[in-house]
């Protein structure tokens, strides 16, 4: 069932709400906004519901990526693993990356494979 029917979407102020809430999350999220564009974070449950609840091949599980800058996502994409009776930690993984500089010679040096300037975790 989708969000709506589960009881978790709501109209206010023009928008419509994800009550996340209701799931975890510190605050519901607005996934239509009153000038009736989709919000980012619709796009994050239509991609989540297709790849765990499609009728065809679901996946087990759904692993994000995401940047450290984008740490504060983590709340409202647990409420929405829960809100789809899902078991957050199970069911969706979030793993949390961040870009490094690496130093030569005291100033920043740019990665290339194909100039051969590469350093590995294993050289480190």
């Amino acid at each position: 069932a989708d969000l709506r029917e589960r009881g978790d979407i709501y109209e206010k102020d023009g928008a419509t709400w994800f009550e996340s809430t209701k799931h975890g999350d510190d605050k519901d999220r607005v996934i239509i906004k009153s000038d009736g564009n989709y919000a980012y974070f619709a796009a994050d449950i239509a991609y989540y519901r297709n790849k765990r609840h499609r009728d065809n091949d679901p996946a087990d599980i759904a692993i994000y990526m995401l940047g450290a800058d984008h740490h504060g996502y983590i709340g409202r994409m647990m409420a929405m693993c829960a809100a789809f009776g899902d078991e957050p930690g199970e069911n969706m993984q979030i793993l949390i990356g961040q870009l490094v500089n690496v130093l030569k010679d005291g100033k920043a040096v740019r990665m290339s494979k194909r100039a051969g300037n590469v350093v590995t975790i294993d050289d480190q």
